[in-house]
């Protein structure tokens, strides 16, 4: 039902706002059309749906559960002086956090990926970066090298560096190198003695000069790897 007027006076400014509102946010017209159908110029347009927003005529309602990730993403940015961020949505079921958390950073991930300019790209591994290189578009990119960043363990799974990795290049049509070293080592000594190795120095080098990495932050629940 239309709201009725406090009181009996006509103001033929704000009946203007709402039929140039009404005209371009419900019916599609375009600032242009509105200036044609309404006798005025683009420039008085843009002014008086400038002045309808400030007045509360038009309100923005953005009904959807990426509602509340586009915000916590412009807010993630500002504080933090981000280039960007990427927020995935939550789900009702815990179980699917990183099937969510992980599709996002894929996505994101694609565009990274097609840069000319990303020479390198540095992966580690995990049950979110796996999700992550499931839904990564594919890209001809045979002048990109990726490079894992973390060692492995020693059994074998769709989940491990060597893998996840594979993957990744091979939905790039790129290279890729391994660290071929364990996740950890028993002792300091174990891991000096490593680290001596050139094969695992080289492949270190590469890392340290990547463009860019992805890594995720586990738990320590009964869920984690590690």
């Amino acid at each position: 039902m239309p709201s009725l007027l406090k009181t009996p006076q006509f103001d033929e400014e704000e009946r203007f706002l709402v039929r140039l509102a009404w005209a371009c946010e419900i019916e599609g017209m375009t600032q242009a059309g509105a200036a044609a159908r309404f006798g005025v110029t683009r420039l008085r347009v843009n002014q008086a749906l400038g002045e309808a927003r400030r007045r509360g005529i038009i309100r923005v309602v953005i009904n959807s559960p990426y509602s509340a990730c586009a915000e916590a993403e412009m807010k993630l940015v500002d504080s933090f002086g981000l280039d960007h961020a990427s927020v995935a949505p939550n789900v009702a079921d815990a179980g699917m956090v990183q099937y969510m958390v992980g599709t996002a950073l894929g996505l994101h991930l694609s565009d990274i990926l097609a840069d000319a300019h990303m020479h390198r790209f540095g992966m580690s591994w995990g049950n979110t970066l796996n999700f992550a290189t499931r839904a990564v578009r594919g890209v001809n990119r045979p002048d990109l090298e990726i490079i894992s960043v973390m060692g492995g363990l020693t059994r074998g799974s769709d989940l491990n560096i060597f893998e996840i990795t594979t993957r990744l290049a091979n939905h790039c049509m790129a290279q890729h190198s391994y660290l071929t070293a364990p996740l950890y080592a028993s002792s300091h000594e174990s891991a000096a003695v490593l680290g001596e190795q050139e094969v695992f120095r080289e492949v270190i080098d590469k890392i340290r000069g990547v463009n860019a990495l992805a890594m995720a932050a586990g738990d320590m629940s009964s869920r984690s790897m590690l």
